[in-house]
């Protein structure tokens, strides 16, 4: 049997000093594994919830049918979660009235988040005085087994709306429950319809992520022909994220199969399809001059020049990290004349913080190999 513990009371009759005195315990980890695929799908039964700790508000003991639940799963160190906390509290309260009980679980244990609600936010508000739902700690991880991973979930925040005949009707980012939270309420949810989409980005999610072992096992045991046709299994699989599998590709053939001359005509196919996409440019750029797998013979510098320059012609040239690869290009040339003077501008639109002190480092190391310190 699960202990249980209800710390509700003694949170709000503590002093936050007694409670943030409590030694802090290392974090907790949400990797979803894939192993046997999609276990928790929209219209299945609702998992039960033993919970080990109950924080704030009533103890649910059992989900009740005509109830509605929000189950929200989420982490002390997580920014999104903590940014979207104001939002759950509104739509907490407000639908409290229709009843609806939202629930936000952590898996981390219970002096983690305890102490997390006892510290303050940017506005000096404690977290524990921000949050208007019920809050609990599941160190054992037995909800979030049930829950966010047998759903193939990965990211967090992630919430469940559980529907009044207690079947599962929605997952997914908080940001996005209030129609289907609104619906699921007034009984107009379409779920089947919603069940066929989830269903759909899970499996096409599923074989990625299969893929996606399959190219690091491949990568790590140096099995770089393996590596390559698992790359065109992901291009075919994942037509909205071939870009990416495609430049991964091309530094494979560039720096791994030995291919480079089709490996830069395949690089120069992904320069053209990318050909208004800044950031999408400037990376190649990057790969080129910067990849400490890459042989110097194998570097193609006119393809850096013609990728970091379009780049920053797209951005105006007032992006200061485009601007500095393309002054790293030409350094790496041995143009130090244009490399001083990509650099200096990267220097003069960059905004103040580490990445302007660290472009004025490379700066000053220019300017000292142009033979003086024109600091």
């Amino acid at each position: 049997m699960k202990h249980r513990f209800a710390i509700r009371s003694t949170l709000l009759a503590c002093t936050a000093a007694t409670l943030c005195a409590w030694p802090a315990i290392g974090l907790a980890q949400t990797e979803a594994k894939d192993e046997d695929g999609l276990k928790l799908s929209i219209l299945d039964p609702a998992p039960d919830i033993e919970i080990s700790y109950w924080l704030k508000g009533d103890e649910v003991t059992k989900l009740e049918k005509d109830q509605v639940y929000i189950i929200e799963f989420w982490a002390t160190w997580c920014g999104p979660c903590k940014a979207n906390m104001p939002h759950l509290s509104e739509l907490a309260v407000e639908y409290a009235k229709k009843g609806v009980t939202t629930i936000g679980i952590s898996d981390e244990p219970l002096q983690t988040v305890v102490k997390f609600l006892c510290e303050a936010d940017d506005e000096g508000v404690l977290w524990n005085d921000k949050i208007h739902y019920t809050l609990a700690a599941d160190p054992d991880r037995s909800v979030m087994d049930s829950y966010f991973r047998a759903a193939g979930q990965r990211g967090i925040p992630c919430a469940f709306i559980v529907g009044k005949d207690l079947t599962v009707q929605w997952i997914g980012h908080p940001m996005n429950i209030e129609e289907p939270l609104e619906a699921v309420v007034e009984g107009t949810w379409d779920a089947k319809t919603f069940k066929s989409e989830f269903e759909g980005r899970m499996e096409a999610q599923i074989k990625s992520t299969r893929l996606s072992q399959k190219l690091r096992k491949a990568q790590m045991e140096q099995d770089w022909e393996a590596a390559f046709k698992v790359l065109e299994e992901m291009i075919d699989a994942n037509p909205d994220n071939a870009a990416f599998y495609k430049q991964t590709k091309f530094q494979l053939m560039v720096r791994d199969l030995g291919e480079v001359k089709k490996g830069y005509i395949l690089g120069r196919e992904i320069m053209q399809e990318n050909w208004d996409d800044s950031n999408a440019l400037n990376s190649l750029a990057w790969w080129v001059v910067d990849d400490k797998g890459l042989a110097d013979e194998n570097r193609d510098y006119d393809f850096a020049i013609a990728a970091a320059t379009r780049a920053c012609e797209l951005t105006e040239y007032k992006n200061a990290a485009i601007l500095d690869t393309l002054a790293c290009v030409y350094y790496r040339m041995g143009d130090l004349e244009s490399a001083l003077k990509w650099q200096r501008q990267a220097v003069e639109v960059v905004d103040p913080g580490p990445m302007a002190d660290q472009l004025k480092g490379v700066l000053e190391k220019y300017e000292k190999e142009a033979g003086g310190d024109k600091g």
